[in-house]
């Protein structure tokens, strides 16, 4: 026998459908804070598919540039992740799916294959990963979010693993919004910069930070250590490229544009 909450979760009164019902608990109890909801939500997939390890991934597709970070504190996940890329610009080794779906390494290579790849050798088996399977979610229309989750044994992934993930995927994906929105709703325009994809230079981004949170133009240069001269041209060159014409339009229109994403603490900015 089968239900469905208002989180698009199906769960069932056999003990599958009580592991299901107990990581939907927790991902709800999680989503009134964005990072609180990516460490819930790659410790419930843990969890769902008795894996080892997980990682986050935002991906942007305009540029194939990714933030990410792995379960464990590693000096060496930025050189390994750099590396990832540059063999998947050279070869598409998989995929994953346009809908975000999980799906796993053994969709696109069988094992014998898979280890003897060079993002195998060169990436995967430093990071003791073996077998892998990856839930997406797409948030914008070229952006995306990817939960990797990873196991050391060679033993494949159970049915019901692949399964619990299909299952949890919609609600995780109303979920990890629900988690943005509150997030978003608490920031201040200043804190809000962060987390919007803007036609910003990086100094043009401190000049608007210091224009929202109320200072003078004379005060931002004073802060930042330039001229008021420069200080006036990067706040005409902010007004123009943002179709604003004073600090409280400027304000309004960070408040009004919904975010990609936030950051998440730990990450690496890896490829292009």
């Amino acid at each position: 026998m089968t239900s469905a909450n208002d989180h698009g979760l199906e769960t069932d009164t056999g003990l599958e459908g009580h592991a299901l019902a107990v990581a939907l608990e927790r991902l709800v109890d999680a989503a009134d804070d964005y990072e609180k909801f990516v460490t819930t939500a790659e410790a419930v997939l843990i969890d769902l598919v008795d894996a080892d390890a997980s990682a986050y991934a935002h991906i942007d597709y305009r540029n194939w540039s990714v933030r990410t970070r792995w379960t464990e504190d590693r000096a060496d996940y930025r050189a390994l992740m750099q590396r990832y890329h540059q063999l998947m610009e050279r070869k598409t080794v998989w995929a994953g799916s346009p809908s975000g779906a999980p799906h796993q390494f053994s969709d696109f290579l069988d094992d014998p294959t898979l280890y003897e790849t060079a993002i195998y050798r060169d990436v995967l088996k430093p990071l003791h990963i073996n077998r892998g399977a990856v839930v997406g979610i797409r948030i914008a229309a070229n952006v995306g979010i990817n939960f990797g989750i990873y196991r050391q044994s060679r033993a494949p992934f159970p049915a019901s693993a692949l399964e619990n993930l299909r299952r949890i995927r919609p609600a995780l994906c109303r979920l990890f919004g629900l988690s943005l929105v509150n997030t978003w709703s608490r920031l201040s325009p200043a804190d809000k910069l962060d987390g919007l994809d803007l036609p910003l230079t990086p100094r043009q981004r401190d000049v608007a930070k210091l224009l929202v949170q109320g200072n003078s133009s004379d005060q931002t240069a004073k802060a930042l250590g330039i001229s008021a001269e420069t200080s006036r041209n990067h706040i005409r060159s902010i007004y123009d490229r943002l179709a604003v014409s004073n600090r409280v339009d400027l304000a309004l229109a960070l408040t009004s544009r919904p975010p990609d994403s936030l950051p998440v603490s730990g990450c690496v900015t890896v490829g292009p």
